[in-house]
């Protein structure tokens, strides 16, 4: 590899940076504390703090109310579960629309 021009001020600079940092002393363990460098930070509003706990408490909701689901079940075996076609039809429409909305 030919070093000239540019190429020869560049690698001439690199290499004193180099040996001046080598003959530097090692830095103290308080130097090393008082000059460390600090990581990134994330601040969260309050307003965002808020929804990721609501969000945890919907997490924590289960998909399926066991209590229901028998109730049902008892009165389907008895016969006496009622289905009102017209709220049904009117609920699933409103999840659908609130769905499409989300």
């Amino acid at each position: 590899m030919e070093i000239t021009g540019k190429n020869l001020t560049a690698t001439m600079e690199a290499y004193a940076g180099k040996i001046q940092q080598a003959k530097q002393p090692a830095p103290t363990d308080s130097e090393k504390e008082h000059t460390a460098v600090k990581g990134d930070t994330v601040n969260l509003s309050r307003e965002a703090k808020e929804v990721a706990a609501i969000r945890q408490k919907l997490e924590d909701i289960p998909d399926i109310r066991d209590g229901k689901v028998a109730e049902i079940k008892e009165k389907i075996d008895a016969g006496t579960y009622d289905v009102n076609g017209q709220k049904a039809a009117s609920n699933m429409l409103t999840e659908s629309l609130i769905n499409q909305i989300v």
